[in-house]
């Protein structure tokens, strides 16, 4: 590109504007071109002078515009050899959308007043910015209650969960009698601020494992440890003296004999920990009906007024 005004009309001004650059997504932007000059002017040095603009439309007047000026090496007046126009730092442009401008002014259309100027190889570079590395939630101040909850019980489990960069899309807890099989899920519920719970019910078993994932809004998940919960059957803390159940193995029905004008509720799981009957006020007088309930074993549990027994039964038709 060259600018040169030498028997022109009238002193000019004169712009060569790159189209938009956009560095929104690079960092440590170095510019750099080539120039000469040739003849002389007495606005030198300020005969080429470069700058950039965040705000320019890309047509119009540029002088309607923010331009804020670059420092770059002049070449020497009237050498008519290229220069290194050297590294232009634009630090202050990292990640924006911008205009670079170069501005040729003559002083006048003659000798001493139009010098000629040449601009070549123009570049900018710079090195893509590297997207920062997403934290992954984080799980604490995991609690249960009550904290040793008897089978067929409802458990309330709680935790926090935090993002320190984003924030958290759902926490799910996953729960079952083993270790090496938590099959069972339900979502944890925002309690307030950063606190979650939910509810299970207590397997007939002697644990309850779980454990609890996390996952944020850009998909990073957290999940704990496995966590464990000692559960009790009620046969260990009340007697079952004047409680008998029969037949076992069962059919259809089943019988169960209370002391003396005791009323009890009866709820039968299976071996999940699922609530699969329930009967109000049981009395020794009639049977219940368990026709609807597959072969397997179940665990019964009864409670009076004042007691609390689990009993184990098979059902085989």
């Amino acid at each position: 590109m060259e600018m040169n005004n030498y028997q022109g009309d009238v002193a000019s001004e004169d712009w060569l504007i790159t189209k938009k650059i956009d560095a929104t997504t690079f960092k440590s932007l170095i510019l750099t071109f080539n120039v000469k000059t040739k003849f002389t002017d007495a606005n030198y040095p300020n005969t080429l002078t470069v700058y950039y603009s965040t705000n320019y439309t890309g047509t119009g007047n540029p002088n309607t515009s923010a331009w804020t000026k670059l420092t770059y090496t002049v070449p020497t007046a009237n050498s008519n050899v290229f220069a290194s126009s050297g590294n232009i730092d634009l630090a202050a442009l990292e990640g924006k959308q911008f205009y670079i401008g170069f501005k040729y002014i003559s002083s006048g259309v003659g000798s001493n007043s139009s010098s000629l100027w040449s601009v070549d190889d123009i570049s900018l570079v710079g090195t893509p910015k590297t997207s920062p590395t997403n934290q992954a939630p984080l799980v604490a101040n995991i609690s249960v209650s009550p904290e040793a909850p008897q089978q067929g019980a409802a458990v309330t489990i709680s935790a926090t969960a935090t993002d320190s960069d984003g924030s958290i899309a759902s926490i799910k807890l996953f729960y079952g009698t083993t270790a090496e099989n938590l099959s069972s899920s339900i979502a944890m519920n925002l309690v307030s601020g950063n606190s979650y719970n939910t509810i299970v019910t207590a397997p007939q078993a002697s644990v309850l494992y779980f454990m609890i994932e996390a996952t944020d809004n850009l998909g990073s998940k957290t999940t704990t440890s496995l966590q464990t919960v000692n559960l009790t059957t009620g046969v260990g803390h009340v007697s079952s003296e004047g409680f008998t159940i029969y037949p076992n193995p069962a059919v259809n029905e089943l019988n169960i004999l209370l002391p003396t004008n005791k009323v009890a509720k009866v709820r039968i799981f299976d071996l999940t920990g699922k609530i699969v009957a329930t009967f109000e006020s049981v009395s020794s007088s009639e049977p219940i009906n368990i026709s609807s309930l597959r072969n397997g074993i179940y665990m019964v549990r009864i409670s009076t007024e004042n007691t609390t027994i689990t009993k184990k039964i098979t059902i085989s038709k």
